[in-house]
């Protein structure tokens, strides 16, 4: 019993005695330092230690394996205090290094640097990349080094430098789709480059679509190496065809129907470039009110009324008579709550009023049944080349007709087939009517030579390929 009874009084002692179990403590754990003050360059750490501590050693530990500490000196003073000195920073970055105690406590002691100037930070290349260069102005004496920390950026004359020079570098060619960034470091400043991918295209380069569920497509036009992806960046817009994801293809994208009120617009990117589609807002929006009607006492009273809206759709509410006074929701958005007051009545005769609360029209633009004129202007056509009509989709175009610009008196049925003859390879302009009687929320769409263009109606604008 005696040696279990000797170790329980023995636990109970240490945990009831905390310096014996209390590590290693420095006060501070950093400290920063002036480049060039000498009145900066030296300071005391105060070590704190149990008593299986009082011997502790320190020894100073570099930054980065490699990197050359010997600027800072220590002096310890057990068991309570360390002494550390640093000599003057003739480089232009800062630096770093640490003193570590007994149990790998650290402490952090850095020094500022002189600093430099560059006659530029930023630098913009083309998917083929280049050289180019900038300045470094520093103090007298000053030493500066330069980093590059993207692979593709290559740092041409050398890793260091002295006082006021120049800094060559490179950059390598993208042969990436997506734009990319990246840095190098000079005397302590950052330097950001940004470099485009490979160029594609892309065309149409919008749609104008109706509130409806919309199917659209655009083409996509790249070099048979190039990869690519189309990536929506509206939760609205869902990629139903990527394409063959190189060289070239056709994207084909489905838009939700907008249930608000108001007219959006979203993106599709593919690469550096966006097609946008612009959709109409709620062509149908509606407008309830409960209750539509109340009594009131000679006393007067007062009430509510909830309405319930299309999102978005701001409605006005207007009393017809000055005794029945709106207090509150005089205008409102969407779904909202209008109160009123109705004063006493001190006549002796019944009294009547009406509060109304009106929806705003929809969003929409001229009927494309009316007629529109539209001018399409193709460059660098050879004589002999056709414009050929290659479809006329969804809601068709039977009455569709048109002229050339450059001839005229010319028309012809805008039909699948159809097609119209350069007589010269100089600019000419496609000049016609849409005379459509597609019916209500329908498009138009039609394939000339090549490019995609498309109407739609209500909404009253189109989306032109080049």
């Amino acid at each position: 019993m005696k040696p279990t009874l000797s170790a329980f009084v023995f636990l109970v002692a240490l945990l009831a005695s905390p310096t014996l179990l209390r590590a290693l403590e420095i006060d501070p754990q950093t400290r920063e330092h002036s480049a060039n003050d000498p009145s900066d360059w030296s300071a005391a750490i105060t070590v704190r230690s149990g008593p299986n501590d009082r011997n502790w050693t320190a020894a100073i530990v570099p930054d980065q394996p490699g990197d050359d500490a010997t600027w800072l000196s220590i002096t310890p003073v057990p068991p309570n205090f360390l002494v550390y000195a640093m000599n003057e920073n003739f480089n232009a970055e800062p630096r770093t290094a640490y003193i570590e105690f007994t149990g790998g406590v650290r402490f952090k002691a850095v020094q500022s640097g002189r600093g430099s100037t560059l006659s530029t930070n930023a630098f913009a290349f083309g998917q083929e990349g280049g050289t180019n260069q900038l300045t470094v102005t520093v103090l007298p004496g000053t030493l500066w080094a330069a980093t590059s920390t993207a692979s593709w950026i290559r740092i041409l004359t050398g890793p260091r430098g002295f006082g006021n020079d120049t800094v060559k570098f490179a950059v390598a060619p993208h042969d990436g789709v997506l734009p990319r960034e990246g840095t190098f470091v000079v005397g302590g400043n950052v330097v950001r480059i940004s470099q485009n991918g490979i160029d594609l295209t892309i065309e149409p380069q919008q749609a104008v679509v109706v509130d409806q569920l919309t199917i659209v497509s655009f083409n996509v036009t790249a070099l048979a190496s190039q990869s690519w992806k189309p990536v929506s960046l509206t939760n609205w817009i869902a990629v139903v065809n990527p394409g063959p994801g190189n060289g070239n293809g056709t994207v084909t994208l489905s838009i939700l129907p907008n249930k608000n009120y108001q007219p959006r617009q979203g993106s599709v990117a593919v690469g550096s470039k966006a097609f946008l589609v612009n959709q109409a807002g709620n062509q149908n929006p509606t407008l309830t009110i409960v209750p539509t009607s109340t009594v009131g006492g000679d006393e007067g009273a007062q009430g509510r009324i909830n309405v319930t809206g299309t999102p978005g759709l701001p409605w006005p509410a207007t009393s017809d008579v000055p005794w029945l006074q709106i207090v509150s929701g005089a205008e409102g958005i969407g779904n909202d709550t209008i109160a009123f007051v109705i004063s006493p009545n001190r006549t002796l005769a019944p009294r009547d009023a009406v509060i109304t609360v009106s929806a705003a029209d929809p969003l929409s633009a001229p009927d494309l049944r009316r007629g529109l004129s539209e001018h399409l202007v193709f460059d660098g056509a050879s004589a002999g080349d056709n414009l050929i009509v290659a479809q006329v989709g969804i809601a068709g175009l039977k009455d569709f007709s048109r002229t050339t610009g450059r001839n005229g008196g010319q028309a012809l049925r805008f039909d699948t087939g159809k097609s119209w003859t350069f007589d010269s390879p100089e600019q000419q302009t496609l000049s016609f009517w849409v005379l459509s009687d597609f019916s209500n929320r329908q498009a138009a769409v039609a394939n000339i030579g090549g490019h995609t263009f498309s109407w739609y109606h209500p909404v009253g604008t189109r989306a032109t390929g080049q």
